[in-house]
């Protein structure tokens, strides 16, 4: 996953960059992979935390690498679509940590693409 393990990320835009070049990104969406909300993956990553406080802080660092990656290669702008997985992916259900948590996947995601983090 790009947020999560961005070691080896960065070649892969550098080499887009100098291949295509250009000044900004568009990105259809599914940036991630829209397991915040799942216990396992919180027990894995922000253990003791609430779905709704996991998937703030994972989108945190998630779009903040993301935003630092693509500015390293030379992309500063980037235009994302908000997708399914950027709204914690499918299976909705009522009253599930997903549907409970999505103020904090939409609150994460405005600050991505409006506020610029």
């Amino acid at each position: 996953m790009l947020c999560f393990e961005p070691q080896n990320k960065l070649h892969y835009l550098l080499n887009i960059k100098a291949t295509y070049g250009g000044d900004l990104i568009i990105l259809p969406s599914d940036t991630q992979s829209g397991y915040w909300n799942v216990p396992t993956w919180i027990d894995k990553h922000f253990s003791g935390l609430s779905a709704s406080e996991a998937v703030f802080r994972a989108g945190m660092i998630c779009w903040t690498t993301m935003k630092s990656l693509f500015a390293d290669s030379g992309y500063g702008k980037i235009l994302v679509a908000i997708g399914d997985h950027e709204l914690g992916d499918n299976y909705w259900a009522p009253n599930n940590s997903k549907t409970d948590s999505v103020s904090q996947f939409r609150k994460i995601f405005y600050r991505l693409s409006v506020q610029g983090l």
